[in-house]
């Protein structure tokens, strides 16, 4: 199966794409990229690239999937539906931490804007059969560096009850 990873580009704020090949240390530095949160993280430089979390330049890529040919697409989200993003309240922070990286501050400041676009978007396609969401019901109760094992498993049972839940009709979707 083809794997592909995510990230923020700090100089231009644009999403870019890696396919990983083999899990080997280029692959595993794009993970680490894809996961490097601002102010939390240092920023990862692979492929002459310097980067942090893809989210915030492309919180859901399904536009870049679709546009590689993919058309069933199966989106595992984080929020329940209903859920929209509000303006982040550290900008001053990220504006003092990255100011050598203006893209990336816009990016940052505009995220929760494109955010919600996107969750409208992505429930269009819900409903148009287009995609096929699985989201907690509700809330998952924990913040982003969460680090409580037992919570941590808590939220990943939530999850794996919710995807066995919807399994009969994620089948339906993709035949």
């Amino acid at each position: 199966m083809k794997f592909y990873i995510g990230a923020a580009d700090v100089t231009t704020g644009k999403a870019v794409f890696h396919r990983c090949t083999d899990g080997g240390k280029r692959d595993l530095k794009w993970m680490q990229a894809s996961a490097s949160m601002p102010l939390v993280s240092r920023i990862v430089e692979v492929d002459g690239f310097r980067l942090l979390d893809g989210g915030i330049a492309d919180s859901v890529p399904y536009r870049y999937m679709e546009g590689l040919g993919y058309t069933k697409n199966v989106m595992i989200l984080t929020r329940p539906k209903g859920y929209r993003k509000k303006k982040n309240a550290a900008m001053p922070l990220f504006r003092a931490a990255l100011r050598k990286y203006p893209a990336i501050v816009d990016a940052l400041a505009k995220r929760h804007i494109v955010y919600n676009r996107q969750m409208t978007e992505i429930n269009k396609r819900e409903a148009e059969g287009r995609a096929f969401v699985i989201r907690p019901p509700k809330a998952l109760g924990i913040g982003r560096t969460e680090k409580d094992p037992e919570k941590l498993e808590k939220v990943y049972q939530a999850g794996r009850s919710e995807a066995l839940r919807r399994l009969p009709a994620l089948r339906e979707f993709l035949e």
